[in-house]
């Protein structure tokens, strides 16, 4: 008995949305699509310009790198960060699951597991990165190199930031 007004409720407001779509015109369509459109743009324009930042850097600090396209196609630590800023802007638009579903499958292709909630800037190199593990809490500025085996972020159970 209880249920049954909730359910007619949730029914007439879905019955007003339809009728609001119903009456819309083409040309809010079209401004809505084209604002998504140009946010989607910005987007992948800004993932683009790291991902090339981080291979500048790599090329610059790795004397075996011999080109942009090997470091693209090659190296593993490349991959991992581009996942990572692909689930980072999923984690940041509160699409929690599938951002840990990019960053697992991350981890199991390339051996290196960063959390989505991490703050990597650009220009990070993660050179030999099996086994390191970047956890929610840790920030990493521009310039730094991660070799094999490091855990950054908390390990513990309290919460917040650690120093």
């Amino acid at each position: 008995a209880c249920i049954r007004p909730r359910m007619e409720e949730s029914h007439a407001v879905c019955q007003r949305q339809r009728r609001r779509e119903v009456n819309r015109k083409p040309e809010e369509y079209q401004a809505e699509l084209a604002s998504v459109l140009k946010k989607y743009q910005k987007l992948i324009k800004k993932t683009y310009e790291d991902v090339r930042y981080d291979i500048r850097s790599i090329r610059e600090r790795d004397p075996a790198a011999k080109s942009d396209v090997e470091v693209l196609l090659l190296y593993s630590g490349v991959h991992a960060l581009l996942a990572y800023r692909v689930s980072h802007r999923l984690y940041l638009s509160k699409h929690y699951f599938s951002a840990r579903l990019v960053s697992q499958l991350a981890r199991f292709f390339t051996g290196i597991e960063i959390h989505p909630a991490a703050k990597i800037h650009p220009g990070v190199f993660i050179d030999h990165g099996a086994g390191v593990v970047i956890g929610e809490t840790a920030e990493i500025e521009t310039g730094v190199i991660i070799y094999q085996g490091v855990t950054l972020g908390g390990t513990g159970k309290e919460k917040g930031k650690r120093i």
